[in-house]
C-alpha cells in the first residue's frame, strides 16, 4: 500500500511540474532529463494513472488515518490531482485544435490506447473514458484504438475501431499508453490518417516532440 501511494504521490508531483512547465513553455522532458544528470535523481514520468491498485490504496489508508485520528493532507491532494488530469487533457486538445483553426464540434479525434498501463490488455479503472467522455460533450467525433483489445464496437462506452486503416481524416491523435506496437509505427503513417493542420497529443511520450513537428503535427504534450 505504501509503495502504491509512494507512487500515486511521485507522478502527482510530475502532473503538477508538467502544468507548471507548459505555463512558462518548458518541455517537461528538457527539464527532467536536466535533472536526471543529478545521481540521486528518481525518474517519474507525468501521465494518466490507472489500474487496480492506485486509485484505491491512497482512500484506504486515508480512511484507516481518519480513523485512527489523523488528517493526511498530501495523500488525498496527490490523487485529486491525478484524478483530474483527464479535464487538463481535454482542454489541452480543444485549446490545440482552435489553435489550429478547427473548432471542436465536428472535429474527429483519435485515442490510440484504451489500457490502463502499456502491453496489457487490462482496462481496469482506465481513465481514457474520461477524456474522450469530455471531447464528445463539445461535440467532438471520438475513434479509439488499441491492438491489444480485440475486436471492434463498443468498449467502455466508447467507439473502437479494428485497425488504423478504418481513422481516416482526423483532426487529432492522442496517443494514450505507450504501447510498444504505438512506438513501431511511424510518425509519417499516422500523419496519412490526418488532415491538414493535425494535432498530436502524445501523453505517453511515445514520439520525440522533434519529430512530430517535423512530421506535421502541431505537437501537445505533458
Amino acid at each position: 500500500m505504501v509503495e502504491n501511494i509512494q507512487r500515486d504521490v511521485n507522478i502527482a508531483l510530475m502532473n503538477e511540474l508538467s502544468a507548471i512547465f507548459g505555463h512558462m513553455g518548458l518541455s517537461t522532458r528538457d527539464v527532467l532529463q536536466a535533472a536526471a544528470t543529478k545521481w540521486n535523481f528518481h525518474m517519474y514520468h507525468p501521465g494518466l494513472v490507472g489500474g487496480h491498485c492506485i486509485p484505491f490504496n491512497p482512500y484506504y489508508l486515508a480512511f484507516g488515518a481518519r480513523q485512527a485520528g489523523s488528517s493526511p493532507k498530501l495523500i488525498p491532494l496527490a490523487r485529486s490531482i491525478n484524478e483530474d488530469l483527464p479535464g487538463r487533457v481535454v482542454a489541452m486538445m480543444l485549446g490545440g485544435l482552435v489553435h489550429q483553426g478547427k473548432k471542436a464540434r465536428g472535429s474527429r479525434v483519435l485515442i490510440m490506447g484504451l489500457t490502463y498501463k502499456a502491453n496489457i490488455s487490462d482496462t481496469g479503472e482506465t481513465l481514457v473514458p474520461e477524456i474522450a467522455t469530455g471531447l464528445m460533450r463539445e461535440g467532438v467525433e471520438v475513434l479509439c484504438y488499441d491492438p491489444l483489445i480485440e475486436g471492434e464496437g463498443e468498449v467502455l462506452g466508447l467507439t473502437k475501431i479494428g485497425d488504423l486503416g478504418q481513422a481516416q481524416d482526423l483532426d487529432a491523435i492522442i496517443i494514450a499508453v505507450a504501447h510498444t506496437q504505438f512506438s513501431q509505427l511511424g510518425l509519417g503513417e499516422l500523419r496519412r490518417l490526418a488532415r491538414e493542420r493535425p494535432v498530436l497529443m502524445d501523453i505517453a511520450w511515445v514520439f520525440s516532440e522533434q519529430e512530430a513537428r517535423e512530421a506535421g503535427f502541431y505537437c501537445l504534450s505533458l
